[in-house]
């Protein structure tokens, strides 16, 4: 199976096993990690590329190196370790080893000792969870070489270089000539980060083996890779360096500059308990459009399970069938699941090596997040503009989509609602581009370093149907452009005789312009699509237009209504609205007349505005009669379609007076008392006080109806007309009669 050079968000992928397991990459000097033991709080193991893997060396025989307090050959009797926990400073070593090798001989004044380890420690006291681990190589100190000389010294898995000073001494740095370390810094609880992994600084990996082979403890049973007490030659250099050397001038004595051992103490303790085989899922993505949703998972393991048995992997997640991977021989495998929507879309899905011991069997959980296809990523080098073009295949819930220069930067900035984004005057492009999904999905592509290519020769515009149509109807307004894409359109339009033209849809990837017609006002249309290459900054390469014609449809119908609903007092204002049918865009007349009277009065030519309001103010008590009158807009009938309602002006049995004191005009800031003076006297009345400046459209109530007939003013200067309304207690009338003045403030 090969890879493309597009990466989706894998970092993600949290690999999860009931024997916690993690891989190391394919250049690793140490390939995985075990899960993190209850009691000492530090890996169970780690293992090398050769498989080999080495569990904690804490076993009190004389087969691991331990502290003072619990090495049997220093203390007698040695402190136990626990194997229940929890630890302490008196029942766990501070320091222990996973791996050991230590290699001694003399030199010139001195002894030379070689510490290759991979160690756990408690920095600031034993206590469960603060531990680290890490790799090492250390160069003791020594004194009484030759002065001011530089040793360079050889070993099996690099090399480095010491110096002396002008007394034969090596620096002293915590008793030390050389020591190196993966990682610089060991972090609490990070147990393989991939420093550690790759062994990027000590090149340590895979493990030394003694030539003879392995040691077990008849007493115990278990297996080591030697007794650290007594020397031996090894195997296992990446080298070939299955040796400690030191080179230099007299480094071992006169005239000797070169001095080697060959043989190492060994120790650590092999782990022989099942191992979880390795598992990677490299990618979890989803499509899915409106009907369909497809889950595509890719993954990677060992062909072989912890069984000896050919690896089966299973897809498992919330809301879908647990479904069998395709394997093939190298141990990648791929499946596709279809489900129906509407689906609810799992968080994650987990991969299981099905074939694995089910003591220690394999899990990966993976994010499952939308694919991200870039179909460009171009460089033009002429004007230092990058363009990039790309889409989630979540059609059914479009994510916003940004770009950058990894998976959790967008410094490239959102690409549009067509999926492009143009970035200007980039001197220096990256070499690679990255696109973000809100959907969590990511994609990434070399750039393309290439001029754009020649702009669109031309274009040509098709209607179908083809015009004239009656209004009401979609027309497919479809743009062809001439020469190599890919090619972005835009439309816009205008009624003919307009002088601009308005956007009806924006520059996109569709070359067609779906056009609905309800609605719209009867005539020709002048429709204009523009292209462009993806990404070009120019408003268009070309252009083309066409002129369609619509009809409107006559009206067959009008209805009218009134509001307040009749009969209603002088002085109200009517509301009247018409709605035609038909299907058209309409435009409307009222008219009216008094009941009986010979002739209609125009109330309101015709206007797209269906409502015409009434002010019955001054108007005669009785009935009248309204018309409205619907034509298609642009219509030149009289009407095609006409509604009559009868409304009726009562006649009120109230009427009412209103005064002021002190008379108009008067000064600003004089307090002017109004008085409404209903008859016939004696009525049970309510008054209401409103007010507008001369020339308003409006009144504003100025005091709510109450039983008071009066109302007070602090007059503000200008001309304004103040109205009384009074009505009978408990009328559902607005009024039943009113009264207006006007009054002036200077």
């Amino acid at each position: 199976m090969k890879h493309k050079p597009v990466s989706f968000k894998s970092a993600a992928i949290v690999v999860i096993l009931l024997l916690s397991f993690f891989a190391g990459s394919a250049e690793a000097a140490l390939k995985a990690m075990g899960p993190i033991n209850p009691v000492s709080t530090l890996p169970d193991w780690y293992q090398d590329l050769n498989n080999v893997a080495l569990q904690l060396c804490l076993d009190q025989n004389g087969f691991c190196v331990l502290t003072p307090q619990f090495d049997p050959l220093i203390t007698n009797p040695p402190a136990p370790i626990t194997t229940t926990g929890p630890i302490n400073d008196l029942n766990f070593p501070n320091e222990s080893f996973y791996f050991l090798a230590d290699a001694i001989m003399n030199v010139n004044g001195d002894i030379a000792k070689l510490r290759i380890a991979l160690e756990g420690a408690f920095l600031t006291g034993v206590t469960p969870n603060t531990g680290i681990t890490f790799l090492r190589i250390v160069l003791k100190s020594m004194s009484g070489l030759p002065p001011n000389q530089t040793y360079t010294v050889t070993h099996p898995f690099g090399s480095f270089q010491f110096t002396t000073d002008g007394a034969g001494s090596t620096p002293r740095v915590n008793g030390q000539a050389f020591r190196v370390e993966d990682p610089i810094a060991p972090t609490n609880l990070i147990y393989f980060p991939p420093d550690m992994q790759a062994a990027v600084n000590t090149n340590i990996g895979p493990f030394l083996k003694a030539t003879g082979g392995n040691i077990v403890d008849p007493v115990s049973g278990n297996t080591y890779l030697g007794n650290p007490a007594i020397p031996v030659t090894v195997t296992g250099s990446p080298n070939g360096n299955n040796f400690f050397r030191i080179t230099g001038t007299d480094i071992g004595g006169p005239g000797v500059n070169t001095v080697q051992t060959t043989l190492f103490a060994l120790s650590g303790r092999v782990f022989t308990g099942p191992i979880a085989t390795p598992l990677t899922v490299d990618r979890a993505t989803y499509t899915q459009d409106a009907t369909t949703t497809n889950i595509d998972v890719f993954a990677v393991s060992g062909p072989v399970s912890n069984l000896g048995i050919p690896s089966a992997l299973q897809v498992t997640a919330a809301g879908i069938p647990a479904t069998n991977m395709t394997m093939n021989a190298t141990g990648e495998a791929y499946t596709r699941i279809t489900i129906p929507n509407p689906a609810t879309m799992p968080a994650n899905v987990t991969v299981t090596n099905i074939s694995d011991n089910a003591a220690v069997p394999t899990l990966a959980v993976a994010p499952l997040v939308d694919e991200v296809n870039i179909f460009q990523a171009n460089f033009n080098p002429a004007d230092n503009s990058l363009t990039i073009q790309a889409a989630s295949r979540d059609q059914l819930n479009p994510p916003a989509l940004a770009a950058g220069l990894s998976a959790t930067d967008n410094t490239l900035g959102a690409l549009n609602a067509a999926g492009t984004r143009v970035v200007a005057n980039l001197t220096t492009p990256p070499p690679a581009v990255t696109v973000n999904s809100a959907n969590r999905g990511s994609a990434t592509v070399p750039i393309s370093v290439a001029l754009p290519p020649p702009a669109a020769a031309g274009m040509t515009l098709s209607a179908s149907p083809a015009g004239p149509i009656a209004g009401g109807g979609i027309v497919a307004i479809t743009a062809t452009a001439a020469g190599t894409g890919p090619y972005e359109y835009q439309f816009l339009g205008r009624r003919a005789g307009q002088a601009a033209f308005a956007l009806a849809q924006p520059y996109g990837a569709s070359n067609v312009f779906n056009w609905n017609t309800a609605g719209i006002l009867g005539g020709t249309y002048e429709i204009q699509a523009q292209v462009r290459h993806v990404g070009a900054a120019v408003p268009f390469e070309a252009t083309q237009s066409l002129n369609y014609t619509v009809t409107t449809p006559a009206a067959t119908g009008v209805t009218i209504t009134a509001s307040p609903a009749s009969p209603q007092l002088p002085g109200t204002n009517v509301t009247f609205t018409a709605n035609a049918t038909g299907g058209g865009v309409y435009e409307y007349q009222f008219i009216g007349r008094l009941v009986g009277s010979p002739v209609f009065a125009a109330a309101r030519n015709y206007d797209p505005i269906n409502t015409w309001t009434w002010d019955t103010t001054g108007v005669s008590p009785g009935n009248y009669e309204v018309i409205v009158l619907a034509r298609a807009a642009g219509s030149s009938a009289a009407f095609e379609a006409t509604s009559t309602i009868f409304y009726t002006v009562a006649a009120s049995t109230v009427a009412v007076t209103l005064g002021a004191s002190p008379a108009s005009p008067a000064v600003a800031g004089t307090q002017i008392t109004f008085t409404g003076t209903a008859t016939p006297a004696g009525g049970n009345y309510e008054y209401q006080f409103l007010g507008r400046r001369v020339g308003d459209p409006a009144f504003s109530v100025a005091r709510p109806y109450g039983p008071s007939n009066t109302w007070a003013w602090t007059g503000v200067a200008g001309s304004w007309e103040i109205q009384v309304q009074v009505r009978n207690v408990g009328s559902a009338n607005p009024f039943d009669a009113l009264s207006t003045i006007t009054y002036t403030v200077n």
